[in-house]
């Protein structure tokens, strides 16, 4: 968690050392903030995964329209990676 957001960072071991950040719609006020990636795009994520791509999303802090914010969390999900893998992404 980061600021209330959820997130996941997937590296395979054949990691080719770029990243591919999945950044999904807004989601209506009163949902729960879940990980959507891996229910709502298995294809995709599996795709980049076995091409040797790091894999990373966040559920964002909040629901609804709040402008600005998907941008900053997905902003702060790279973050994240770099410093998961050491300065890589």
């Amino acid at each position: 968690r980061y600021d209330g957001g959820v997130y996941a960072i997937e590296v395979p071991a054949n990691w080719n050392g770029d990243l591919v950040l999945y950044a999904h719609g807004q989601r209506e006020l009163g949902t729960p903030r879940s990980l959507v990636l891996s229910v709502t795009v298995p294809a995709l994520r599996r795709h980049w995964l076995e091409r040797g791509y790091a894999w990373a999303a966040s559920s964002y802090r909040c629901n609804g329209t709040v402008y600005g914010v998907g941008l900053t969390d997905t902003l702060a999900l790279r973050d994240l990676v770099v410093g998961v893998t050491g300065g890589l992404a």
